[in-house]
């Protein structure tokens, strides 16, 4: 973490950002600012300067832009971010992927973090030339008061982001979708009379306008598959397998969402910018080389859709959903599941998640139609973990914990102690001293009651709260597979492939 020293910096500051007489052609001086912002702004993590990755978290500045980017632990939204354009004209195109960068922002803390989004919405973004600083804080006193010195901001535009609240998630229109390289095209359209279909009962759905539909007694989160929001996703797995070749075998899990496989089919046929899933999945990993496995468990979980896979309040999927995938996994890796009736069943009551107590804004539908958590125990009754939490805490847990007297949002936490930076799993029953290791965000935690079946060790990291190197950890570790598994949200979101790009070395 960088250092600075205050009170020379805030006269710095100060006169920096007014010149001439009466505050007139004031400019802001952005790495003064900057300074005085790291310095004097009271941040609820500890903030450390992310290098060259920081271009993943603001992607399509105008070429040529100086990023200094500084965040914490991804237990918090606080930032510091200072642009420095080329040019000023390309400060109305720069703005525009500030606004998106704080949109995609709020959207994973909602799922994840919402306490944090407050904050969010109330980020300082200061645009002045050629320079825009923006600070996400809940200090936004100080750094108005840093900014502003003793006088207004006439010529420099202040915002503190008011209608990130209000304006939703804007989709961007689909790519168009070519072939796939080496395929063939036919003028027929693809059989899909083998899956399930599902119909809705009214016919139509109701927009929260925040990126998420009710259709009848469920919600779901929408998705718009863009090409080049995904390359850098793709670009990280290849060069983790480049480096691990000989090492270990990279698996990629991608893993599809609520509204690419139980959507009810006329709903799917009228929701503008819902992109076919698979052909989503497809096209990324036609792009992944030949050193990594990879595993798309969309066909297995469409033979299945009729079925209660994903949650009706919550973006998640539930414990029969992450089963499917495992399946698909293991005929991957060529190994034989175990079945879902070879294993303990627990289930937990009234689960009202993230889309019903954040995105629906307390829709009484939803509240009356909570979900049921299906909870499949491990196989093997002598399988245990042990979690690290943020603080650096270590507990041993229980693979599935028992969640009935837990709050009524909490309930997905039954699955693997929830997000925590790492999590060791140990099988005894499985004697070859196997060790794999699993990166992944909170669908992952679904997958490791299964996972931890056919494996000696398993750890498991959340890459949006891990600090270290992916691939030492792998090498240090032994482990002979790590898998990616990673819903498709998180594949084109800028903000988590920028934190996995910072572990992925």
């Amino acid at each position: 973490m960088r250092k600075f020293w205050t009170r020379a910096v805030a006269l710095l500051l100060a006169s920096a950002m007014l010149a001439g007489c009466g505050g007139k052609d004031r400019k802001l001086n952005g790495q003064a600012a900057l300074d005085a912002v790291l310095s004097q702004v009271k941040f609820d993590t500890e903030l450390s300067e992310v290098g060259s990755n920081a271009v993943l978290y603001f992607p399509d500045l105008p070429e040529g832009t100086q990023i200094q980017l500084y965040t914490g632990s991804g237990y918090f939204a606080d930032e510091a971010v200072l642009l420095t354009l080329p040019n000023e004209s390309d400060s109305g195109k720069a703005m525009k992927v500030v606004e998106n960068h704080l949109k995609e922002l709020r959207n994973q803390f909602m799922n994840y973090v919402p306490e944090e989004v407050g904050k969010i919405d109330a980020a300082v973004t200061v645009q002045n030339g050629n320079q825009i600083l923006l600070v996400i804080t809940n200090d936004t006193a100080k750094v108005n008061e840093l900014l502003s010195g003793s006088d207004s901001s006439e010529n420099t535009s202040t915002t503190g982001n008011e209608d990130a609240a209000s304006e939703g998630t804007t989709f961007p229109v689909n790519e168009t979708l070519g072939p796939l390289p080496g395929a063939t095209t036919s003028t027929t359209a693809p059989e899909k009379t083998q899956y399930p279909q599902l119909t809705s009962q009214s016919g139509e759905y109701h927009d929260y306008g925040t990126g998420v539909i009710r259709v009848d007694n469920k919600a779901y989160e929408q998705y718009t598959f863009v090409e080049s929001s995904t390359q850098p996703y793709v670009d990280i797995i290849n060069s983790v397998a480049e480096k691990l070749k000989g090492d270990a075998k990279v698996y990629d899990i991608a893993i599809p969402t609520a509204v690419g496989i139980v959507l009810p089919d006329d709903i799917a046929k009228k929701l503008p910018g819902n992109s076919d899933q698979n052909d989503a999945i497809n096209r990324i990993f036609s792009k992944m080389s030949d050193d990594v496995v990879k595993v798309n468990p969309y066909d297995n979980l469409m033979k299945h859709r009729d079925e209660y896979l994903y949650f009706h309040t919550d973006y998640h999927w539930n414990g029969r959903g992450a089963y499917y995938a495992y399946e698909a996994f293991c005929q991957a890796k060529g190994i034989t599941p175990y079945k879902l009736d070879e294993r303990k069943e627990q289930k937990f009551e009234n689960f009202l998640g993230v889309l019903y107590n954040k995105n629906s804004g307390g829709d009484e539908i939803l509240k009356n139609n909570p979900d049921t958590v299906e909870a499949f125990n491990p196989h093997s009754p002598n399988a245990k973990m042990r979690y690290t939490d943020q603080k650096g805490k270590t507990y041993d847990w229980s693979i599935i914990m028992d969640v009935s007297d837990w709050d009524n949002s909490s309930k997905y936490s039954t699955f693997a102690a929830g997000d925590n930076p790492i999590a060791v799993f140990e099988n005894p029953d499985v004697t070859d001293g196997s060790v794999a290791v699993v990166v992944k965000e909170s669908y992952g935690n679904a997958l490791l009651p299964y996972l931890v079946d056919h494996y000696s060790t398993i750890y498991e990291i959340d890459y949006r709260y891990w600090t270290g190197s992916l691939v030492d950890f792998v090498r240090e570790k032994g482990a002979s597979d790590l898998i990616f598994a990673n819903n498709l949200h998180m594949i084109g979101s800028s903000f988590l492939i920028g934190k996995l790009a910072n572990v992925a070395k």
